[in-house]
């Protein structure tokens, strides 16, 4: 059997690589000769550049810059010198990881610490740049910002060609809810799945009511992670929410098991 895992980080929570190991240990627990392609994956947000580094053999550049309350924080960027190109997440500077519940206000985040970033990355040899706008802290409108920005869909990975013999596709993000199917990355992974018939099953940290709805956009089930009523910041812990992938991800491949 074979299944492809692309799972979006889990915001505050799991990076993308940290959630796809969860998926295959609980699948392993159940089919441990299943043959697993796990694919990092981001769609704007936390994660993004380091995917596209990756998977375009870029490097990763780190500096100082002002964070969204004004007070310095590590940030970084993607650059790939080949293509004179730098990858950029607001959220690397004015992320909402960088604020505590208490300091979350959008009135007075600033998004400088991203017009740094790009400062740098042009002295750094960067023309062509990629914004991800996911995970911002702040709506200043871009304040500090003096290059154009613009999104663009890079399967760098390769995941499309792997689905052609896939069995199953685990994908999943923090929130599943109707934004989901509006260029997230498990609805990115369940068009291409459309395309070869074959099923997608996501898991989530939290589902809305409006979530059930993506089992008529090409996901064919959906399922929390969580398994005991919980806190925010507790259902938030990297530990647990590893565990809780893993351990959800189980149970799906044991029923999968029974109807084998």
């Amino acid at each position: 059997m074979k299944m492809i895992v692309g799972m979006d980080s889990f915001k505050g929570s799991l990076s993308s690589a940290d959630a796809n190991m969860a998926v295959e240990n609980g699948i392993k627990q159940v089919f441990s000769d299943a043959l697993v392609k796990s694919f990092t994956m981001a769609d704007g947000g936390e994660g993004t550049a380091q995917t596209l580094v990756d998977g375009m053999n870029g490097s990763t550049v780190e500096i100082t810059v002002t964070g969204p309350l004004g007070t310095p924080v590590q940030a970084s960027y993607g650059l790939i010198k080949e293509e004179n190109l730098a990858i950029i997440e607001v959220a690397s500077a004015c992320g909402l990881t960088l604020l505590s519940k208490d300091q979350l206000n959008p009135l007075i985040t600033t998004t400088y610490g991203v017009g740094e970033l790009i400062n740098h990355a042009f002295k750094n040899g960067a023309r062509k740049f990629i914004i991800g706008l996911g995970g911002s802290s702040t709506n200043d409108g871009g304040v500090g910002m003096l290059q154009a920005m613009g999104y663009e869909f890079m399967d760098v990975l390769g995941v499309e060609s792997e689905m052609e013999v896939a069995d199953l596709v685990i994908t999943g993000e923090g929130r599943i809810d109707a934004q989901t199917s509006m260029g997230k990355v498990p609805a990115g992974m369940a068009n291409m799945a459309g395309k070869f018939n074959i099923p997608v099953i996501a898991v989530g940290g939290s589902l809305t009511e409006d979530a059930y709805n993506l089992n008529h956009h090409g996901i064919n089930a959906v399922f929390s992670i969580q398994n005991e009523p919980v806190s925010v910041e507790q259902a938030m812990e990297s530990e647990r929410t590893q565990k809780n992938i893993e351990k959800t991800v189980e149970q799906i491949m044991r029923v999968l098991n029974i109807s084998s």
